[in-house]
């Protein structure tokens, strides 16, 4: 499944559920509810030593959250799982959950299908910084504006760095805000 299927899914609406809560997970689920997705979300810390904040935010909206486990009874009937970059994406519970139907992404992906301009990406084992330097150094050269991020990832794939080309709204990935471009000069991050 590609970002057609799920940009179907993000128009059409439906349920999502964002398994991880740390900083990246709430933002993958600001992002959704603003998308117009019903949600629902699971942590395996217990509640209890979820920050209060967050619990108030998710009870305000009524999102439904499971603590201390990734259950497949809660997750199913999903459209959309996105799975936070501490998630182990090999978890027989996300490939069931797959093979049921559901999209189960993580939130590089869910981010990078609302990014509308080219993106390069840069991933593998050895050499991601000095290649991603060498195509913002080209891209700069050659008068493009850019936004540059780096993912990093301690699981499976290891350290992945992205890219961006900006023409118009750049990407900030840790917090899924859109920031208008400075007025001249390269943006870096």
């Amino acid at each position: 499944m590609g970002n057609d299927t799920l940009d179907i899914i993000l128009e059409r609406g439906g349920e999502a559920a964002v398994v991880g809560l740390g900083a990246s997970g709430m933002a993958a689920l600001r992002l959704l509810r603003r998308q117009g997705m019903g949600l629902r979300a699971c942590d395996n810390r217990p509640r209890e030593r979820f920050p209060r904040r967050e619990m108030q935010w998710l009870r305000e909206r009524g999102i439904r959250v499971q603590f201390g486990a990734h259950g497949d009874d809660f997750l199913n009937g999903c459209d959309l799982v996105v799975l936070s970059p501490g998630v182990d994406q090999r978890q027989d519970v996300f490939r069931d959950l797959g093979r049921a139907g559901s999209l189960v992404i993580g939130e590089l992906e869910l981010a990078g299908s609302l990014v509308r301009t080219p993106t390069v990406a840069v991933t593998g084992t050895n050499g991601k910084s000095t290649v991603g330097k060498l195509v913002s150094e080209i891209f700069s050269n050659a008068g493009k504006r850019i936004f540059s991020a780096a993912i990093m990832v301690l699981r499976f794939p290891p350290t992945c760095v992205i890219r961006a080309i900006v023409t118009g709204w750049c990407w900030r990935s840790r917090a899924f805000n859109w920031i208008p471009p400075p007025v001249s000069g390269p943006i870096s991050g």
